[in-house]
Protein backbone atom coordinates (compact mmCIF):
# COMPACT_ATOMS: atom_id res chain seq x y z
CA UNK A 1 0.00 0.00 0.00
CA UNK A 2 2.92 2.76 0.90
CA UNK A 3 5.87 1.38 -1.68
CA UNK A 4 3.43 1.66 -4.79
CA UNK A 5 2.25 -0.77 -7.45
CA UNK A 6 3.54 -1.69 -10.97
CA UNK A 7 4.39 1.88 -12.56
CA UNK A 8 4.53 3.84 -9.37
CA UNK A 9 7.38 5.73 -7.64
CA UNK A 10 7.27 4.90 -3.14
CA UNK A 11 9.18 7.16 -1.22
CA UNK A 12 9.59 8.35 2.42
CA UNK A 13 9.82 12.30 2.63
CA UNK A 14 11.89 12.73 6.28
CA UNK A 15 11.20 16.47 7.38
CA UNK A 16 14.50 17.13 9.40
CA UNK A 17 14.03 20.42 11.39
CA UNK A 18 16.97 20.47 13.90
CA UNK A 19 15.91 23.26 16.17
CA UNK A 20 13.60 21.92 18.47
CA UNK A 21 11.92 25.62 19.36
CA UNK A 22 10.90 26.25 15.36
CA UNK A 23 9.88 22.47 14.50
CA UNK A 24 6.28 23.00 15.82
CA UNK A 25 6.06 26.56 14.25
CA UNK A 26 7.15 25.52 10.59
CA UNK A 27 5.36 22.12 10.85
CA UNK A 28 2.18 24.04 11.10
CA UNK A 29 2.66 26.57 7.90
CA UNK A 30 3.99 23.76 5.79
CA UNK A 31 0.69 21.51 6.60
CA UNK A 32 -0.35 20.78 3.25
CA UNK A 33 3.03 20.28 1.91
CA UNK A 34 2.21 16.60 1.47
CA UNK A 35 0.14 17.86 -2.23
CA UNK A 36 2.79 20.07 -3.24
CA UNK A 37 5.43 17.88 -4.18
CA UNK A 38 5.83 16.06 -7.47
CA UNK A 39 7.83 14.52 -10.09
CA UNK A 40 8.91 15.92 -13.38
CA UNK A 41 8.30 13.79 -16.10
CA UNK A 42 10.68 14.53 -19.93
CA UNK A 43 7.22 15.68 -21.87
CA UNK A 44 7.51 18.78 -18.74
CA UNK A 45 4.30 17.09 -17.24
CA UNK A 46 3.76 16.95 -13.13
CA UNK A 47 3.33 14.13 -11.63
CA UNK A 48 2.03 15.20 -7.57
CA UNK A 49 2.02 12.64 -4.94
CA UNK A 50 -0.23 10.32 -3.42
CA UNK A 51 -0.15 10.35 0.47
CA UNK A 52 -1.19 7.92 3.41
CA UNK A 53 -3.83 10.46 4.63
CA UNK A 54 -3.30 8.77 8.14
CA UNK A 55 -1.00 10.71 8.97
CA UNK A 56 -2.38 14.26 8.29
CA UNK A 57 -4.41 16.25 10.60
CA UNK A 58 -5.75 19.57 10.64
CA UNK A 59 -3.09 21.34 12.63
CA UNK A 60 0.11 20.16 11.67
CA UNK A 61 2.20 17.88 9.16
CA UNK A 62 3.69 15.06 10.30
CA UNK A 63 7.48 15.21 10.17
CA UNK A 64 7.27 11.25 8.42
CA UNK A 65 5.24 11.21 4.99
CA UNK A 66 5.17 8.07 2.85
CA UNK A 67 4.18 9.24 -0.74
CA UNK A 68 3.90 7.42 -4.12
CA UNK A 69 3.87 8.57 -7.52
CA UNK A 70 1.73 7.16 -10.48
CA UNK A 71 4.50 7.98 -13.08
CA UNK A 72 3.13 5.09 -15.17
CA UNK A 73 6.50 3.87 -15.62
CA UNK A 74 8.12 7.03 -16.93
CA UNK A 75 11.24 7.76 -14.91
CA UNK A 76 11.30 11.32 -13.54
CA UNK A 77 13.63 13.79 -14.35
CA UNK A 78 13.38 16.17 -11.74
CA UNK A 79 11.32 16.88 -8.71
CA UNK A 80 10.30 19.87 -6.85
CA UNK A 81 7.95 21.53 -4.58
CA UNK A 82 5.17 24.38 -5.23
CA UNK A 83 3.93 24.81 -1.89
CA UNK A 84 3.60 28.91 -1.05
CA UNK A 85 6.23 28.24 2.20
CA UNK A 86 8.61 26.11 0.29
CA UNK A 87 9.51 26.78 -3.71
CA UNK A 88 11.66 25.01 -5.34
CA UNK A 89 12.61 22.73 -8.43
CA UNK A 90 15.85 20.46 -9.47
CA UNK A 91 17.18 18.02 -12.44
CA UNK A 92 17.61 14.00 -11.02
CA UNK A 93 21.17 13.27 -11.51
CA UNK A 94 21.80 10.27 -14.38
CA UNK A 95 22.70 8.08 -11.35
CA UNK A 96 19.91 9.01 -9.30
CA UNK A 97 17.22 8.16 -12.40
CA UNK A 98 18.87 5.05 -13.37
CA UNK A 99 18.05 4.09 -9.98
CA UNK A 100 14.45 4.65 -10.29
CA UNK A 101 14.62 3.23 -13.84
CA UNK A 102 15.73 0.14 -12.16
CA UNK A 103 13.19 0.52 -9.56
CA UNK A 104 10.00 0.79 -12.29
CA UNK A 105 10.97 -2.11 -14.02
CA UNK A 106 10.88 -4.03 -11.43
Amino acid sequence: ELIGEEGELGCVLLIEIADAQIRPQKLREWLGLQEKIYLVLDSGERVYAEWDKRQIDDEKLSSVQYLKFDTSGRTPKGIGVDHPELKCEMDLSKEQRGALNHDLQG
